[in-house]
């Protein structure tokens, strides 16, 4: 399995998707390569439009290699966009259990509450949220992250669905303040 894992990327860097989806597909059992693989796949699978692949190969890394949060934040994203609630609370609750200091999991949970009009229970996922993100924050300052700034943009949907419009303002401020930052990040 491992050789495969080398011939798809001999195939990747000529430019053959097929044959290096091929090669990637009989890594996949590899214990040294297969999550990387599995990867890479849901990549290709996404660039060529093949979203039951995608799905199955996302599923695939969740069930396979619980260590890593990657596949579960995938998971999420599809049943999201698939409007599966349930599914995607599922795999949230399971990723906050599993890493307790994921933001995705976080605003993707608070994303899931607010569109089940829960939005008390939204502001408390998307506030954990942030709490994780300044906690990430003291450590390293480097950059403002984009998943922050989604964060605010989803704090202030939901303030302004429970009709806190000063609230929805603040955090839509501090949402279009980050937008900003980040372009100026781009520039240097």
């Amino acid at each position: 399995a491992d050789i495969n894992y080398y011939l798809a990327t001999a195939y990747k860097t000529k430019g053959d998707d097929v044959k290096t989806m091929e090669a990637l597909e009989k890594s996949l059992t590899s214990k040294q390569y297969g999550k990387y693989a599995c990867g890479e796949l849901i990549i290709l699978c996404d660039k060529h439009g093949k979203k039951d692949l995608k799905e199955k190969y996302t599923q695939y890394g969740y069930d396979n290699y619980p260590e890593l949060s990657q596949y579960g934040q995938w998971l999420v994203v599809d049943k999201i966009e698939k409007q599966d609630w349930d599914g995607a609370l599922k795999i949230c609750e399971e990723l906050i259990t599993r890493f307790p200091d994921d933001k995705f999991a976080y605003y993707n949970k608070g994303r899931v509450m607010f569109e089940q009009k829960k939005y008390d229970e939204a502001l408390l996922c998307l506030n954990e949220a942030i709490d994780i993100v300044e906690l990430q924050h003291s450590i390293d300052t480097k950059r403002v992250s984009y998943w922050e700034a989604r964060i605010y943009e989803q704090l202030s949907l939901t303030y302004s669905a429970l009709g806190y419009h000063s609230l929805a303002l603040a955090n839509r401020k501090i949402y279009l303040n980050l937008l900003e930052a980040m372009r100026q990040d781009l520039e240097e």
